[in-house]
């Protein structure tokens, strides 16, 4: 129980940073029970019972904040379905010159969702924990005290939490089977009403089909009548129009033979009349060629001497140009550089910072972006080299840990097999001895049986002998062995 106090209800841990008249508070909200880190839970922060701060977390569950020394900080972490939880931290009593060496905290802290019917007004109204000032140490740390007063009325809640989330998880497993048997029925119901539906309309279907066959019959056979009768009128039609076309074909051939000789005489006066105007047009063209091509040599030579006068106003113009682009390309090139300089030291300085904290996957990350940008400075290779020692032997540390502990499960499991073999061995050595012994007895018996049986089989034989001799009657056999199992 004492793990569901410090890692359930999570008092927190605390981080070894220090201030000089404020401490940091930071840590991440999660789940419960999935461990999730929780999103919009809100941080309320009272300062001697005043408000002071509110905050909301993200996704991420994370959130920081600053409390200056000399009061007490109530901080209440609270979410919409889920129980509330707060945490007291005590920095009134602190002494003034202890401020410069407090330590700040870090708080992890688990949310889990309201049950109806569940009293939790012990974590409404007590803080689950509570924070104060350790003269024996120098710093903040959980009053375990407190801690052990409240335990057995905090175990008593969880208990009660536990069983009551199984009767809801029973009642609502409930609940969803009764939906499903009423969802099937309901489905079985539909199914047979859309089975009646489907005969229903197959049969009006039917009846429509029948009643369609029989329209269409009756309108084949009128359709049938009025093809007969316009076929009739047809012939007629055609036999009047091949009359009338045969006196319109003889009209078009006797106007055609008028219209061909007209136009023959037509084209000859137009062939005489296209023949002098080609012969005036060459003429006009010739002489509009000549006054043409003066003009181009004219206009030719006036070009060439503008071009000329253009090519060197540009190259006057391209040598400003470039005067004017070296200067600012020098310009950009040593801001540049400034701008490159300062972001290599803020990498630096970046990395150095994570390198103290310990953050060594952030620290080699600053020192490489350092190094991209300056590949020759011996800083960052110096430190990144530092780094992927201290990262290859907390990994071997690691490495060595596993191993130990395979290997001491290992022998674990031997020494186990062994000790089953041994009991084995001594069991079979029992069950054996208890066979030898039956066996034996068994044999003693036999024995005795056919001891007695043969002692039975010689009396016999005396007397008959005797009884032999006296009739003077030659001697059979003696008993006859038998063997009893």
């Amino acid at each position: 129980m004492k793990k569901i106090i410090f890692l359930c209800l999570l008092l927190g841990l605390i981080k070894p940073m220090y201030s000089q008249v404020s401490i940091s508070v930071d840590g991440v909200v999660k789940h419960f029970v999935s461990e999730k880190k929780l999103d919009g839970v809100t941080i309320t922060v009272e300062q001697d019972k005043l408000p002071f701060a509110t905050f909301v977390t993200t996704s991420s569950g994370k959130f920081k904040f600053q409390t200056p020394l000399g009061s007490d900080y109530m901080i209440i972490f609270s979410k919409p379905g889920f129980v509330s939880k707060k945490v007291l931290v005590q920095t009134a009593s602190i002494p003034e010159e202890d401020h410069k060496s407090v330590n700040n905290m870090f708080i992890e802290m688990t949310l889990f969702e309201d049950q109806k019917g569940m009293d939790f007004s012990l974590l409404e109204n007590n803080p689950i924990g509570k924070a104060k000032y350790q003269k024996s140490t120098g710093k903040l740390d959980w009053d375990l005290a407190y801690t052990n007063s409240i335990k057995a009325k905090l175990d008593k809640m969880m208990a009660q939490f536990d069983t009551q989330t199984k009767i809801d998880e029973a009642k609502r497993k409930a609940e969803e089977a009764e939906a499903k048997r009423l969802a099937e029925e309901a489905a079985a119901k539909k199914a047979a009403e859309e089975a009646e539906a489907k005969r229903l309309a197959e049969e009006a279907a039917a009846k429509k089909a029948a009643e369609e066959a029989e329209k269409k019959k009756l309108a084949e056979e009128a359709a049938a009548k009025k093809a007969a009768e316009e076929a009739e009128k047809k012939r007629l039609a055609e036999e009047a129009a091949a009359k009338k076309a045969a006196e319109e074909a003889e009209k078009k051939r006797l106007a055609e033979e008028a219209a061909a000789k007209k136009a023959a005489e037509e084209a000859e006066k137009k062939k005489l009349a296209e023949e002098e105007a080609k012969r005036l047009a060459e003429e006009a063209a010739a002489k509009k060629a000549a006054e043409e091509a003066e003009k181009k040599k004219l206009a030719e030579e006036a070009a060439a001497k503008k071009a000329a006068e253009e090519a060197e106003a540009k190259r006057l113009a391209e040598e400003v140009a470039a005067k004017k682009a070296a200067e600012e390309a020098e310009k950009k090139k040593l801001a540049e550089e400034k701008i490159k300089k300062s972001q290599y030291e803020q990498y630096l300085s970046t990395g150095l910072a994570a390198f103290k904290k310990q953050d060594y996957e952030n620290a080699k990350e600053n020192y490489k972006q350092a190094l991209a940008l300056f590949p020759n400075e011996d800083e960052p290779k110096n430190k990144l080299k530092e780094i992927r020692n201290i990262l290859e032997a907390r990994a071997k540390n690691e490495e060595d840990a596993k191993r130990e502990a395979l290997d001491a499960e290992k022998k674990r499991k031997e020494e186990e097999a062994k000790k089953m073999a041994e009991e084995k061995k001594k069991m079979e050595e029992k069950a054996t001895g208890e066979a030898k012994e039956l066996e034996d007895k068994k044999e003693k018996k036999e024995d005795e049986n056919e001891f007695k049986i043969k002692s039975v089989g010689d009396e016999k034989n005396k007397d008959k002998n005797q009884r032999d001799k006296n009739n003077k009657i030659p001697p059979k056999s003696t008993g006859t062995k038998i063997k009893i199992d």
